[in-house]
């Protein structure tokens, strides 16, 4: 999928489609660095050797890869990392229904996209390894969502939206993200009974559900795999600033 964007300017890429391939992204420095299971570490010796092919002087670089690559980039490179972070990359080919909990899932519509605009730029304040973004910029990336009825939220009994998610699709996979409880709402099932229901939704249209978690966040990884989802791999991310 990372070649959809190739033709943008501003991404580069670099490998040899087989065993490794590093995407970097120009606009807003990040690269993600994918590699094939069973890691030839000889391979990637001779990229980071180079590495002023890759990393630019004097630019804080955000890197996305797998824990064995981040143990041999720390070792290559002998560079102060930081920001390090870990997430689950989790899949779900079977459901458990939660216990259930008052209130109904709902497709998002217009009338709701002020309350989830909101709810997603607190979310991107509380998450780990995740950048704030603007309340402007979570109110157009909502109105786009809710365009393409990619939003779903679950409502109490009062019909308040508590919880909030969507997805996207790529080939026959689809990601879910932006799972986020209001503070006052929390600890009462809201959450796992959005994610059922949009995970149910997700495999009716026959994708794959897929999601990231923070790995170190234990009640949204137990969220998750008490209703079907399990740990399938994680990722590390962290910033490295090239002297």
């Amino acid at each position: 999928g990372i070649f959809d964007n190739a033709t943008n300017e501003n991404i580069e890429l670099y490998g040899d489609e087989e065993s490794y391939i590093i995407c970097i992204n120009n606009d807003n420095n990040q690269i993600w660095i994918w590699t094939k299971n069973k890691l030839d570490k000889k391979i990637m010796l001779e990229i980071i050797t180079n590495k002023q092919t890759i990393f630019k002087s004097n630019i804080q670089y955000k890197i996305i890869c797998k824990k064995e690559l981040y143990e041999i980039l720390k070792e290559q490179l002998q560079a102060k990392f930081e920001n390090y972070f870990e997430q689950n990359f989790l899949i779900c080919n079977k459901l458990y229904k939660p216990t259930s909990c008052l209130g109904y899932f709902d497709t998002a519509t217009n009338a709701d996209k002020e309350i989830i605009a909101k709810y997603w730029y607190n979310a991107h304040l509380e998450m780990n390894g995740v950048i704030p973004i603007s309340l402007q910029t979570s109110k157009k990336i909502t109105e786009e969502l809710i365009k393409n009825n990619s939003v779903y939220v679950w409502k109490n009994e009062n019909n308040k939206i508590v919880s909030i998610g969507f997805y996207i699709t790529k080939n026959n996979q689809a990601k879910i993200m932006g799972i986020y409880t209001h503070p006052e709402e929390r600890k009462n099932n809201y959450a796992k009974n959005l994610v059922y229901n949009l995970t149910n939704l997700i495999l009716k249209k026959e994708y794959i559900p897929t999601l990231y978690t923070d790995r170190n966040y234990f009640p949204s990884n137990k969220i998750y795999t008490s209703i079907g989802f399990i740990i399938s791999g994680n990722l590390i991310s962290f910033t490295y600033l090239n002297k």
